[in-house]
């Protein structure tokens, strides 16, 4: 890091996510930086159907075995949300400190978040909807669980 307070660029797969200096992804609208904890806090109170995997130096947040989040990827500092693709565009105008992941996954979905450029209103509408998301990938199954039962105790 550089005496001047700009943040180093972060570079994956040839692509720069964060352009350091004066740019407005180095900006944050509240003077205090979200953190790992933080976050780590707010994906884990989406519900008691939250499961933590660590993988190796990351953390990866799951609801019926889907992952919704995952946080210190790409780098420390960072976290992935995967949204509906139909929604991406939506979460990427939340904040300039919101980033497509770049390469053949860029319109898939999933938004690469800097920790210290997002606010936790951000951060909890990303989630949110991430959760949401993947709750969703995992209902038609739970949704014919229900329904076979259902008919079992009318019959």
């Amino acid at each position: 890091m550089s005496g001047d307070g700009a943040r180093p660029a972060l570079t994956l797969d040839g692509s720069t996510l964060c352009p350091g200096g004066d740019s407005d992804f180095d900006r944050r609208r509240d003077e205090d930086p979200m953190n790992p904890d933080e976050f780590s806090a707010l994906a884990v109170g989406l519900g008691p159907s939250v499961h933590v995997k660590p993988i190796l130096e990351a953390v990866q947040f799951r609801v019926g075995g889907k992952a919704f989040a995952t946080l210190g990827w790409p780098a420390t500092g960072w976290a992935v949300v995967k949204v509906a693709p139909s929604r991406q565009v939506w979460a990427l105008s939340l904040s300039a400190g919101l980033a497509p992941e770049p390469g053949r996954r860029r319109k898939s979905g999933i938004v690469l978040m800097q920790l210290a450029a997002i606010d936790e209103a951000v951060a909890v509408d990303l989630l949110a909807d991430a959760w949401s998301f993947a709750h969703r990938s995992i209902a038609p199954r739970a949704r014919g669980t229900a329904a076979s039962t259902g008919r079992a105790l009318s019959a």
